[in-house]
């Protein structure tokens, strides 16, 4: 990146023309993984003694977990349960460091349970009937990167693309007639068609070679960047899933608990990206080339359900053994997005958009299933530790059956890709309750997800403390903060640079960490 020398790119024409994936329908791995795994949420309580509730029962938050934990209840119950996130992102690019933090607003659980007692003192003694709301993941972050550098461009990375697929410039150009038909008929990328019409792209020698607004001519079919770019990437997510529960849960003789739910899985997802280059000096640039800017919005709306059995079991006075299994969750997606470019070039500027983009698509996210063992000690205090596990290499793409299309052969790569690179993992959550008077709580939790990439380090570590406290009419409150206890780090490029050989790669180093701060408000009755 701190190459001061330009890195020359040859332009050569391809004899015949490659297809090339279209923006729409760019759903990738990660994607599927993003909305499968699980973040619990649910209640202060829950959430304070790190969800370990396998085993225990009692709160509305550990009925996501454990649809039995609604059995242990001989009360009625509401909560609600506001909610901030608070994430930080740390971005290195071309020896800049960035930071951008980031606080939302969410509710990460809501609901009620009431009982029915028998009036038996064996059997059934009772059974229990919810609705709940527990938020299962939370897609908040924000981050930005910039940094200067003459080495490569964005501009020079799509040209070079583009001649070595053989893009068609006939099939590029938006009319006022129609000037949707290139999206949809061009076999080129939404953003190279719209880079064509802001004059950021042009031919050279023939209709299927290109250069880019940033390159200037060396020698015979050499070009290099002009001069000096300043760089920004900025992107900002935001969106949450949420588990919608109905519960029915049962107590036999107070030692035999078991629950079963059905739920509807809810998820929002929206995604901002802004990708730009501007000159230093456009005296530099042939073209005169001022900036360029290319945004994306995309918005991912889902609905899916699942059916969940849990039991929990009492052998001796204090121990409690808990176990749940779920089936697959079967989610169908609504993704629409659509892309904006601007430049100044040529001493003109210029603005192109993109029609919005609607598509559906089908994920089946794999079963999951936990174990749990508690132990009370008396009224004053419990501990409690829970394993669960599921495989992500079970995720499976699929098409929606309003496309046409042949639905067992058009996600192979993807979920290819997903059987060969994504694995079994087993989290870890411990929790701990104390209660130095019968008004007041202490909690402490602790978290491990393991992680779900073969070769790469994952895994995420929490923390987790509250304190809660109920009057003597039943009213209570929980409060709760969770605290990610490493960053995570990963890697990524701005563009593909495997057109400039010499070159360092556009390499971004970022890192991420989050915190979340819970309060429920109850009423018990």
């Amino acid at each position: 990146m701190k190459n001061p020398m330009k890195t020359l790119r040859t332009i050569y024409t391809v004899a015949f023309a490659l297809l090339i994936s279209s923006t729409s329908f760019g759903q990738n791995m990660y994607d599927a993984l993003r909305f499968s795994t699980m973040d619990y949420e649910g209640t202060a309580r829950s959430m304070a003694m790190g969800n370990a509730f396998t085993a225990l029962g009692g709160d509305l938050g550990g009925i996501t977990i454990n649809p039995a934990a609604s059995g242990v209840y001989r009360y009625n119950e509401f909560t609600f349960t506001p909610s901030l996130t608070n994430t930080v992102e740390k971005s290195t690019y071309a020896g800049t460091l960035e930071k951008s933090t980031r606080t939302r607003f969410g509710l990460s659980n809501v609901g009620g349970v009431s009982t029915f007692d028998t009036g038996r003192k064996t059997g059934l003694v009772n059974f229990n009937l919810g609705v709940v709301a527990n938020q299962t993941a939370n897609f908040t972050s924000r981050s930005s990167v910039h940094g200067s550098q003459s080495a490569t461009s964005k501009l020079a990375s799509m040209a070079a693309a583009m001649s070595q697929y053989g893009v068609d410039s006939g099939t590029l150009t938006m009319t006022s007639e129609d000037p949707n038909a290139p999206f949809y008929y061009s076999k080129a990328l939404w953003e190279e068609i719209l880079a064509w019409n802001t004059s950021l792209v042009e031919n050279i020698y023939d209709q299927y070679t290109y250069v880019g607004a940033t390159e200037n001519f060396i020698e015979d079919n050499i070009y290099a960047v002009g001069g000096p770019l300043d760089q920004t990437f900025y992107q900002e997510t935001t969106g949450y899933k949420q588990d919608i529960t109905l519960n029915l849960g049962a107590n036999i003789s107070h030692k035999f608990y078991f629950g079963a739910n059905f739920t509807i899985q809810s998820l929002w997802y929206q995604k901002y990206q802004m990708l730009s280059e501007a000159a230093q000096n456009p005296d530099d640039f042939e073209t005169d080339f001022e900036y360029f800017r290319h945004q994306f919005n995309q918005t991912i709306s889902g609905v899916g359900f699942n059916i969940k059995a849990g039991m929990i079991y009492r052998p001796v006075a204090g121990l409690r053994l808990g176990a749940t299994i779920s089936t697959p969750t079967w989610s169908k997606y609504v993704d629409k997005n659509y892309e904006k470019m601007e430049s100044e070039v040529y001493d003109e500027r210029f603005q192109a958009e993109s029609p919005v983009n609607s598509y559906q698509y089908r994920i089946t996210s794999p079963l999951r299933w936990s174990l749990g063992a508690a132990y009370t000690f008396g009224s004053r205090a419990l501990i409690s530790v829970d394993y669960e596990s599921t495989n992500y290499g079970g995720i499976r793409f699929k098409t929606d059956r309003s496309m046409y299309i042949d639905d067992i052969e058009y996600f192979n790569n993807e979920n290819q890709a997903i059987k060969d690179y994504f694995r079994r993992v087993n989290n870890i959550r411990v929790g701990g309750e104390f209660k130095p008077i019968p008004q007041l709580s202490l909690r402490a939790g602790y978290n491990y997800l393991d992680t779900c990439e073969e070769g790469y380090d994952g895994s995420l570590h929490y923390v987790s403390a509250g304190v809660g406290f109920i009057t003597k009419n039943n009213f209570f409150m929980d409060l709760a903060y969770r605290q990610q206890c490493r960053f995570t780090k990963e890697e990524y490029t701005l563009y593909d640079t495997s057109y400039f050989p010499s070159a360092d790669e556009a390499l971004v180093s970022t890192s991420y960490l989050n915190s979340r701060l819970l309060l429920t408000i109850g009423w018990r009755f």
